[in-house]
């Protein structure tokens, strides 16, 4: 098991951009996310892509959040689909989030849609089908959108087969027991074999289990490597978080190739996520105490990463 570099993490994170880069070159992110009482996950989301460097943030959503939305995401842009009154997606709408992110370089599936079953349903096409998304560097899936493969990880493991390791899953341990069919309490006595096992099953990509020392690995034929996260703690432990996390790997994947350098494996850009959201965490945590810390403050500690560089 290998440790994540939070020094690594950073030094990426306040890398330059290429100084002929435009906003096309930093990348597409399409967050699909949201449902009536959840809309929160949706901006959260999209909130945290644009401030790891996305160049373009589309907050595809059902068309009844859209006031609500609006006046939040004033950077971003809004695609309701749907008709004013919905307050979620339903299967109908698979043709249409299938044309929207198809300019997608990375794509956040997800947060706040709810378990409806029309929207699971949903959630289960768009993952498999190989023309969703098809050209995205990643394609984030987290909270409903894991949820919709409960019981379902074969399904999950052809959908990931016809991708070319697209998909980073990032579970609690509650979602991975849903995920493989065991217990919480399962998953915590065997964490790094439950990563592992998630991340044989797609194939390529990369898992994350989230939680204290968040755990990540990728699969190829050498095996599986796994990285461990030393960084935050109890300060995370807030609603959004996770929102927060998948919405910062989809921006940094988004933009990796608009760097002054040279490309980075994708396990490593979800590892300098992992390690940003924590070290966000814990500047904050640090200035404003665990109680009072908030999952969008996570977003604000990522402007402070400069200060502890070096």
């Amino acid at each position: 098991m290998t440790r994540i570099e939070a020094q690594a993490a950073i030094e990426y994170y306040l890398g330059q951009f290429r100084a002929d880069v435009n906003k096309y070159d930093r990348g597409r992110v399409f967050v699909i996310a949201g449902s009536r009482g959840m809309s929160g996950a949706a901006i959260l989301s999209a909130r945290a892509a644009m401030r790891s460097g996305a160049g373009l943030v589309y907050s595809v959503l059902p068309g009844g959040l859209l006031p609500g939305v609006e006046p939040a995401l004033l950077e971003a842009l809004k695609c309701p689909v749907g008709d004013p009154d919905k307050g979620y997606f339903a299967a109908e709408d698979a043709a249409r989030l299938k044309e929207l992110a198809a300019r997608a370089d990375a794509v956040v599936l997800g947060p706040g849609l709810g378990r409806n079953e029309s929207t699971l349903a949903l959630v289960q096409e768009l993952v498999a089908d190989p023309e969703f998304a098809p050209d995205a560097r990643a394609i984030i899936l987290d909270a409903d959108g894991l949820y919709a493969f409960k019981g379902r990880a074969s399904e999950l493991a052809e959908a990931a087969a016809r991708r070319n390791g697209q998909f980073i899953l990032t579970p609690h341990e509650g979602e991975m027991a849903g995920l493989l069919e065991l217990t919480a309490a399962e998953v915590r006595a065997e964490r790094a074999e439950c990563v592992t096992k998630l991340a044989e099953l797609l194939g390529g990509g990369a898992a994350v289990l989230k939680g204290r020392e968040t755990l990540t690995a990728t699969f190829s034929r050498t095996g599986a490597e796994i990285y461990v996260n030393t960084a935050g703690g109890p300060g995370l432990a807030t609603g959004g978080s996770g929102d927060v996390l998948a919405g910062l790997i989809a921006g940094l994947a988004a933009s990796d190739r608009a760097r002054a350098g040279n490309c980075q494996p994708l396990i490593n850009i979800v590892n300098y996520g992992v390690a940003l959201h924590g070290l966000a965490g814990d500047i904050l945590t640090a200035r404003r105490g665990v109680r009072y810390l908030t999952a969008g403050d996570i977003i604000e500690g990522l402007g402070e990463i400069r200060n502890y560089a070096g």
